[in-house]
């Protein structure tokens, strides 16, 4: 027999800033007169509070590790981003959910540094190339176009020592 409540609640975002509905079959349903980004920051507040209250005593709601991989999987997840590696970034230092040791932490930072660095190299690339196809190679725009070339390929360099160094620390870590 379905049970049938004894009242209903009525709210308007004229009201209310977020509602927030869980069905019994678990479909959740979010309604906000905030941005998304607010939205998400309040519900992950919420959580917090929520986790805080918990105090994380049931070994099966411990926060996880950050490791490598899930520095890697956050940069796939952003990578439509406009700017992959300060979002990921900015996931992973919000993350309170994950244990983070100070090699772990150098870990994502090169992880994530490297991935700037690559965005970087490729908008000076891509810069090369607009004002390669703007003025053409003449004698003129050759200094431009050499300066453009050194820079990216410098910024390339800088990525790929910080991708070995990673490899470098990952093999340190899995020998031991």
């Amino acid at each position: 027999m379905a049970r049938i409540p004894d009242a209903v609640a009525v709210a308007s975002l004229d009201t209310h800033r977020l509602m927030l509905t869980i069905q019994n079959d678990g479909l959740v349903h979010i309604s906000s007169n905030l941005s998304p980004d607010d939205a998400a920051a309040l519900l992950r507040k919420i959580a917090r509070s929520c986790e805080d209250r918990a105090g994380f005593t049931d070994q099966t709601s411990a926060p996880g590790a950050l490791d490598a991989a899930t520095v890697r999987e956050a940069l796939d997840f952003n990578a439509a981003d406009p700017d992959p590696a300060l979002t990921t970034l900015r996931d992973v230092v919000l993350d309170r959910g994950l244990t983070r040791t100070p090699a772990q932490a150098l870990a994502a930072a090169r992880i994530i540094l490297e991935a700037h660095t690559r965005q970087l190299a490729a908008l000076i690339a891509a810069e090369h190339d607009r004002a390669e196809a703007a003025h053409g190679l003449s004698r003129s725009t050759r200094g431009l176009l050499t300066g453009y070339s050194s820079a990216r390929r410098a910024l390339d360099r800088h990525a790929d020592a910080l991708a070995r160094e990673q490899d470098t620390a990952e093999q340190i870590e899995s020998d031991r």
